[in-house]
C-alpha cells in the first residue's frame, strides 16, 4: 500500500461526521496494524449492510426491508404520522418506545 493509498483511507476516514484528521489517522493506523481481526471484519460489514439494506419506500427509514418492518407493523396507528429530519431520529424515537405511529423522514 502506498503513501497515496494510506492518505485516501484517511481522507475517507475523516468525512464520517465527527471525525477530523488525527482521528482519521488514528484509526487508518489502527486498522491497517489490525487487518485480520479489525480491518477484514469491517470491510465485510460494510460490505454486507452496503448489498441488504435499503430505504424504506414509505418512509424513508433504513431497513433490509422495503417497506421497512415499522411500515409494514399493522399495530401503528396510520392516523399519526411523526414527520423527521433523519433516520437517527426516528432510531431515537423507537428506542424510547412511547411513539406508536407512523413516521415520514425528510
Amino acid at each position: 500500500m502506498s503513501s497515496a493509498d494510506i492518505e485516501k483511507l484517511i481522507n475517507a476516514i475523516s468525512k464520517l461526521p465527527g471525525l477530523g484528521r488525527k482521528s482519521a489517522q488514528r484509526i487508518a493506523l489502527f486498522l491497517l496494524q489490525n487487518k485480520k481481526t479489525s480491518l477484514i471484519p469491517l470491510i465485510k460489514s460494510m460490505d454486507e449492510a452496503n448489498s441488504k439494506i435499503t430505504d424504506c419506500e414509505i418512509c424513508g427509514n433504513i431497513d433490509i426491508n422495503s417497506p421497512c418492518s415499522i411500515c409494514k407493523n399493522p399495530k401503528r396507528d396510520q392516523e399519526l404520522i411523526c414527520v423527521l429530519e433523519d433516520v437517527s431520529d426516528l432510531w431515537t424515537f423507537e428506542r424510547i418506545g412511547f411513539y406508536q405511529g407512523t413516521y415520514h423522514v425528510l
